[in-house]
């Protein structure tokens, strides 16, 4: 009813979760708030997610793309002639075969 508020569903749905009553006056039924304050603030918006990839993009970083073309081409199953650092946690640039620039990328 005017003068109450209920935070989760706008409305008593329970003898044991009433409606609460609100210092200022609300105007209409159905209320989910107060109305704004300094003593009520809004509340904080709902987390966000990462951002999906730009188009063309896995979301893999470099080293599990890597890893991945190591394992489908049967190089973990030793049917590569050179697999000098694959797999291992070094820094992919030392990989046997693997060309990076100054920043550390694969080029």
């Amino acid at each position: 009813r005017p003068g109450t508020f209920e935070p989760r569903a706008g409305k008593q749905d329970s003898d044991f979760r009433p409606c609460l009553s609100c210092p200022q006056n609300t105007l209409y039924w159905g209320q989910t708030k107060c109305a704004l304050s300094d003593a009520n603030p809004p509340p904080p918006p709902p987390p966000t997610e990462a951002p999906a990839p730009p188009p063309g993009h896995s979301g893999l970083t470099e080293k599990e793309i890597l890893v991945k073309l190591f394992q489908a081409t049967l190089g973990a199953s030793g049917q590569w002639t050179n697999s000098d650092g694959w797999g291992t946690d070094n820094n992919i640039c030392s990989w046997y075969g693997v060309k990076c620039n100054d920043g550390d990328s694969v080029v």
